[in-house]
C-alpha cells in the first residue's frame, strides 16, 4: 500500500491554506517507511491572531506566495496519485478537503483528480473507542515514536497521523527519509 499523508495550515479554521506538508509512505514488511516528503509555506498576509500566535512560530517560509505553495503541492499530489498513492489525513473534512477544492477551482488539478476515498484517521480512532480529535494524545498514550517537530508543523502533523493509522492497524512506521528529505 502507498500512502500520502497530507496536512495543511490555514489562516483560521475556515481560511485559505498557506502551508502544506506531505509524507509519502510505502508498505514494507510489517510496517510503513517514509520514502519522500514535501513542505511549502508562505505566511505573508496571515491575519488570524490565533494562527499568528500558535502556528507561525512552528513554520518557516519557503515560497514568496501562497499560489506558489499550492502549485508546488498540486504537482507533487498529481505525481503521487498517478503512482497509486492513497491520501491520508486527520480531521480533513474542513482544512484538507478545502485545500483540494481550492486546487480544483484554481485549475491546478483536474475536476476528477481530488482524492475520492481518503483515509480519515479520526474515524479509525472513533471506531476503536478513542477520542477522534487528537492524534497527539494517542501517540503519547501508546508512547509511539515521534518525528522531529511539533504540532501545527504540517510535516510533524503528517507523521503523527500516519503513526496513529499504522499503530491502529498493527504496523510500525519509520518517518525518516533515507538520505534526508526529498521530493517525489
Amino acid at each position: 500500500m502507498l500512502i500520502l499523508s497530507v496536512d495543511a495550515e490555514t489562516d483560521g479554521l475556515w481560511g485559505k491554506p498557506f502551508a502544506i506538508g506531505a509524507k509519502a509512505y510505502k508498505e514494507k514488511g510489517d510496517g510503513y517507511s517514509c520514502v519522500a516528503d514535501f513542505y511549502a509555506c508562505c505566511s505573508t498576509g496571515v491575519e488570524n491572531e490565533w494562527v499568528r500566535e500558535n502556528v507561525l512560530p512552528n513554520l518557516e517560509d519557503t515560497h514568496d506566495s501562497t499560489d506558489e505553495v499550492l502549485q508546488e503541492f498540486a504537482k507533487l499530489y498529481l505525481e503521487t496519485k498517478d503512482k497509486g498513492y492513497t491520501v491520508l489525513w486527520h480531521m480533513g473534512h474542513v482544512v484538507e478537503a478545502y485545500l483540494f477544492r481550492l486546487l480544483v477551482e484554481k485549475g491546478y488539478i483536474g475536476e476528477w483528480d481530488a482524492p475520492y476515498t481518503p483515509i480519515e484517521v479520526s474515524e479509525h480512532l472513533r471506531q476503536r473507542g478513542f477520542a477522534p480529535d487528537c492524534v497527539d494524545a494517542y501517540v503519547d498514550t501508546f508512547q509511539l515514536a515521534k518525528s522531529d517537530g511539533c504540532t501545527h508543523n504540517p510535516l510533524f502533523d503528517c507523521s503523527q497521523a500516519m503513526s496513529v493509522y499504522a499503530h491502529l492497524h498493527g504496523a510500525g512506521v519509520s518517518h525518516n527519509v533515507p538520505g534526508g528529505p526529498v521530493l517525489l
